[in-house]
């Protein structure tokens, strides 16, 4: 090894050695002073971006956690407020029984008023000055208000209040059974020939298990025996009907009202006769009328119905036009029930809703009997939604879907559009809905639906999916949203086989296998029809369905169904002509579907170029209706009042209670948000501990090794200094 001065390598070695050792030493006094791996990025660049974002998570749940807890308390503020509204409403209930008691005199109804208004007054006041850091929460205002209860933009959760008033406290949502399709329903059984008018066979039937499902819940069937009053049809009676729905109300929420049968009159001629009929069962003679006039005639019979109104339950009243003849009332909702016509002769008749009864001189057992519309009502104030069973939804008189009082869900309305084959697309101004206009519809809505040609764009632009598009761009203004219905086209009964030929029909552009339309039994024409169909149905989105009256073709997503054949008479043969329309041979048959609207409450239609049924409306405002007394128009100065009172302090408690359940639930899910948020932040904090905090057992012993290499460093580079003064002994 030579020896030389002027580099010492020994000494770089060690001065390199050492400064390793004093940095691996630096970065362990780093870690135990800051109690982090990870101090910079160079540390652990990819475990430095992992811990940031941990970091945001963590930051952002516990900031959440705090926002979670400030919706409990802003909870509980409004439930104290309905709390305090609700021992006003109990008192303003106690004032209101004691008011209608026959011992108080107007005095002391003029007191009990006094307290009742002041307590009004109070109720008011709460309503106005309730509120959690500014922001008021009784009024109404507090609509879809956002609380941020996650560290995500989407982890929110929105809170809404209801007005709690006196100007939106006392009333219920109602829904009358004459807007689900009339509150009339007939039926006439006939022994005899009916003269002079034509007969109309309407059906009034009981309700059966699985007919009627409200809010969820299967109503049982009606009995008679729930009926007293009624003398024929008690089981279908709205009595009857009434009472079971009542047997469900504490599931339901609804109550069902009997409202009063009435039945108008037809156009009558004077009776130059005597005769007899049985109304509810008693017999009525009426007398021979010499005064040869309509009016007299009219006014015969009522008198004659009136005297035995006691016994009947029913009341007649003289419209005094010729046209209407006479109205039947009964208030209590019984049936009215006419038979048993006697002695009428020549023209003279008796008629009731559409059914008409006499004979020429002969008597007939002739039976018409009308039934009362039911009203169904919220009992707080919550949608009513009319649903379908397993039964017949027709015996109950109700429909589902639709509008206003058609409404499946009262207040949160509905409106079907009608199905059709030559709907028309949507232009600008068009269609307004709650004041917003709707765009024009463009072929870009639709990409499902089958085109080959203008004219089928055409149809593309006027679909359910094109038309619902237009309309839901702008939900978020109007408040309404456009869902689209299944596409349904129903054919009509196969006719007559061909002789010999085959035939495919052409569906959405995609032609199905030849059928064999030669066989002379409809029902395999119809079934072979159906499977070629259904075997291209994952092309043309449309499925085919044998109803034994002919066949159906139903495209579930709403598109277009688009569908040609050369021949009407394999249209026919198949049994699939006279979809919805005449089919037509040789050319695209089209068929639209429908769309269904929905908001959460009331919305109004127009159109202010167009007509609007061109698409599948109707104009007018559909939603919900409201009956009762408000609280702020509660008097019990009268006994009637007081008895008003009582309902409408019923009502407005209902409807607090539901606020407070609401804002219960409310609690109960910021609770659990809080609840699982901490748990996320726990587990969070651990999974980032592991990446970024210091283990100070391994970096207290790497300390002490990188000191010990210090040391050693030192005295080492401390030596190799030294060899160079080595080599002044060889010049001695």
């Amino acid at each position: 090894m030579p020896q030389i001065i002027n580099t010492n390598i020994a000494s770089l070695n060690a001065q390199r050695n050492l400064n390793s050792a004093q940095n691996a030493n630096d970065t362990a006094l780093q870690r135990l002073s800051s109690g982090l791996r990870i101090n910079s990025a160079a540390d652990d660049a990819a475990g430095l971006s992992i811990s940031t974002r941990f970091d945001a998570q963590i930051n952002g749940s516990n900031q959440a956690i705090r926002n979670s807890a400030d919706g409990v308390s802003l909870a509980q503020t409004a439930e104290g407020a309905l709390d305090s509204i609700t021992d006003s409403l109990q008192r303003i209930r106690e004032l209101a029984v004691q008011s209608a008691n026959g011992t108080n005199n107007s005095i002391d109804r003029e007191a009990l008023n006094l307290e009742a208004q002041q307590l009004i007054d109070e109720i008011e006041n709460v309503s106005e000055t309730a509120n959690f850091n500014g922001t008021s929460l009784l009024d109404g205002s507090f609509n879809g208000i956002r609380f941020q209860t996650g560290a995500n933009a989407d982890n929110s959760i929105d809170v809404t209040i209801n007005e709690i008033s006196t100007n939106t406290l006392g009333v219920a949502k109602t829904a009358g059974l004459s807007a689900f399709g009339g509150a009339t329903n007939e039926t006439t059984d006939t022994a005899g020939t009916v003269l002079s008018t034509t007969q109309v066979d309407t059906s009034a039937n009981a309700l059966s298990n699985g007919d009627l499902v409200i809010n969820g819940v299967a109503i049982q069937a009606s009995s008679g025996g729930d009926d007293s009053a009624s003398f024929r049809l008690q089981d279908a009676s709205a009595i009857a009907k009434a009472a079971a729905i009542n047997e469900k109300s504490d599931e339901t929420g609804v109550t069902a009202v009997a409202l009063e049968t009435e039945v108008a009159g037809q156009a009558a001629t004077y009776l130059d006769t005597a005769g007899s009929f049985e109304l509810n069962g008693v017999s009525i003679d009426v007398a021979t009328n010499s005064a040869n006039s309509n009016d007299a005639n009219r006014e015969t019979i009522v008198a004659a119905i009136n005297a035995v109104s006691g016994q009947t339950g029913v009341v007649a009243t003289n419209t005094g036009n010729d046209s209407t003849g006479i109205t039947l009332t009964a208030e209590d909702g019984r049936n009215i029930t006419l038979s048993d016509f006697n002695g009428f002769a020549g023209a003279s008749n008796l008629a009731l809703g559409g059914n008409a009864a006499g004979s020429d001189g002969a008597a007939t057992t002739v039976v018409s009997t009308v039934s009362a519309g039911i009203l169904l009502q919220s009992n707080d104030g919550s949608d009513i939604v009319i649903g379908e069973g397993t039964g017949d939804l027709a015996n109950s008189g109700f429909t589902e879907g639709a509008k206003s009082g058609q409404a499946a869900q009262i207040s949160s309305a509905q409106l079907s559009g009608s199905a059709g084959a030559a709907f028309t697309t949507i232009d600008a101004g068009d269609l307004t809905i709650n004041g917003i206009s709707i765009r024009a519809t463009t072929e870009n809505d639709d990409t499902v639906s089958y085109a080959n040609g203008a004219s089928t764009l055409q149809h593309v632009q006027s679909s359910a999916i094109s038309r619902a598009t237009a309309i839901n761009e702008v939900s978020d203004n109007t408040g309404v949203t456009a869902i689209v219905e299944a596409t349904r086209s129903s054919g009509s009964q196969t006719a007559t086989a061909l002789s010999t030929a085959t035939a495919a029909f052409t569906i959405n552009g995609v032609s199905t296998s030849n059928i064999d339309l030669s066989n002379a039994d409809a029902s395999t024409r119809r079934q072979d029809t159906v499977d070629a169909i259904n075997a291209i149905s994952g092309q043309t989105g449309v499925t085919a369905v044998d109803s034994g009256d002919g066949i159906e073709l139903v495209a579930e997503d709403g598109r277009n169904i688009t569908i040609q054949q050369g021949a009407a008479s394999a249209f026919e043969a198949a049994g699939i002509e006279n979809l919805n329309s005449t089919t037509a041979a040789g050319q695209n048959n089209v068929f639209t579907g429908t769309i269904r609207l929905e908001a959460a409450g009331e919305f109004t239609l127009s159109s202010d170029t167009g007509d609007i049924a061109a698409f599948g409306l109707q104009s007018g405002t559909f939603g919900a209706e409201e009956a009762g007394t408000l609280l702020k128009d509660v008097d019990l100065s009268t006994v009637d009042g007081a008895l008003s009172a009582i309902t409408a302090v019923d009502n407005a408690l209902q409807q607090v209670s539901s606020e407070r359940a609401n804002l219960g639930a409310t609690q109960n899910r910021f609770n659990s948000t809080i609840s699982n948020l901490t748990i996320s932040s726990e587990n969070l904090s651990a999974s980032n501990s592991r990446i970024r905090d210091a283990d100070y057992a391994a970096e207290t012993a790497e300390l002490s090794r990188t000191q010990v290499l210090i040391q050693a460093g030192i005295s080492v580079l401390s030596q190799a200094n030294a060899r160079p003064q080595q080599v002044l002994s060889l010049l001695g």
